[in-house]
Parts: structure tokens; sequence; C-alpha cells
């Protein structure tokens, strides 16, 4: 898994050491709480928006090699602060919000795609 973390934002001002603390706290916490889902996570990018705001692009892989990604910023994290808490970071990964859902619902397909690919060979096989 990848991290690319940009601690300047938009306007070229640094983003404080504290809200990248809690931005690594939270990703960290975050894909340890999602478990084993999180092994379909391939790169995460975050930075932050002119207003300081932060914004997140997860991208993840099925066993197929098709990717997608998710992305979301500070409207949709928590309190909807600019800068939100690592706690708050944490809870976008927990296994019964969003993106947890957004990634199994991605996998099952990739699923239902490897199912469908062994009936085929298993016909053709057969004559």
């Amino acid at each position: 898994m990848k991290f690319n973390i940009n601690p300047v934002s938009d306007v070229g001002a640094l983003v404080p050491n504290n809200d990248l603390c809690s931005l690594v706290t939270g990703l960290n916490d975050g894909i340890f709480a999602m478990g084993r889902l999180s092994h379909a996570i391939k790169k995460i990018e975050a930075s932050f928006t002119y207003n300081g705001g932060l914004a997140l692009t997860i991208h993840f892989v099925d066993p197929l090699g098709n990717e997608s990604f998710h992305a979301t910023d500070y409207r949709f994290i928590g309190k909807k602060s600019l800068r939100p808490s690592a706690e708050e970071i944490c809870e976008i990964f927990l296994p019964e919000n969003h993106l947890a859902n957004f990634i199994r619902v991605f996998l099952l397909k990739a699923e239902k795609k490897l199912e469908l690919a062994r009936e085929a060979l298993k016909l053709q096989l057969r004559t």
C-alpha cells in the first residue's frame, strides 16, 4: 500500500504538523480497523484544499487487476470540520461505513466475474 500525502495546500501554505499527525494516525488506525478488506487498497492520496480542508482518494484493486477509487473530502468526514481528527478519519474506514461497503461490492463483482470465467472454462474443457 502506498501513501501519497501532500503537506502543502493548494495555495502553497504548509499544512500544520498536528493536522498531518491526525491524518497519518487516522489512516493507520482506519486501515487496521478495516481488517482483511484493507488488502484491496493499493494507494491513498491525501491533499488539502485551498481553504485547508482535507481531501482523500482511496485507490483499490481486485484480484483480476481491475482498479477503482473512492474520493471524499472534509465535508463527508466526521463533523465536517476542515481539519478532521484522527478518530474522524479512522471512522471512514470502519467496516460498517460507506468506503468498506464500496470496496466490498467492488470485490463481489470481481468474484462473480471469476465464477463466470470458471464456468466458461469448464464448458470449454468438456468439449
